[in-house]
C-alpha cells in the first residue's frame, strides 16, 4: 500500500479518513464550514487518531498480569513440577495479556476515530 495525502473539500469525504486510515500519510482539510483555527486542530486530531497503537492498554494489561503470573508461578503448580513449566506459563500469561490489551487498544482507537468523524459531520450539518 502506497501512502497517500488526503485532501478533503466536502464534509462527506471525511468518511475516506476511516476507509483509508492505513494508507493516509497526511490529511489536509479545505472545508469552508471550519474556521481556520479549528481546521488546524481538527487536522491534528485526525492525524493522531488514524493510527492507534494500543500501547497504553497493552502496558496496563501487562502490569495487571504480572502479579497474577507471580501467583500462578508460586502457588499454581504442585511442588514436584519442573521449574520450567511454571516459568514458561507465567511468561506466556504476561505476553498474552499484553497482546490482548494491545488489540483492545487498537479497537478502541478505531472506534474513537469513527466517533470523532461522526461528531465532526454532525457539527458541520448544524
Amino acid at each position: 500500500m502506497t501512502p497517500i495525502d488526503l485532501r478533503i473539500t466536502q464534509p462527506h469525504q471525511l468518511w475516506e479518513v476511516i476507509r483509508q486510515a492505513n494508507r493516509i500519510r497526511r490529511i489536509k482539510l479545505d472545508l469552508p464550514q471550519l474556521p481556520d483555527n479549528r481546521r488546524a486542530l481538527t487536522e491534528h486530531r485526525l492525524a493522531q487518531l488514524i493510527r492507534p497503537c494500543g500501547c497504553t492498554e497493552g502496558a496496563i494489561a501487562m502490569l495487571i498480569s504480572i502479579p497474577l503470573a507471580f501467583i500462578v508461578f508460586q502457588w499454581g503448580w504442585p511442588p514436584d513440577t519442573a521449574f520450567g513449566l511454571p516459568v514458561s506459563s507465567a511468561i506466556a500469561m504476561v505476553v498474552c495479556a499484553s497482546l490482548i490489551g494491545k488489540a483492545i487498544g487498537i479497537f478502541r482507537g478505531k472506534r474513537a476515530l469513527q466517533n470523532y468523524v461522526q461528531r465532526l459531520l454532525s457539527e458541520m450539518q448544524t
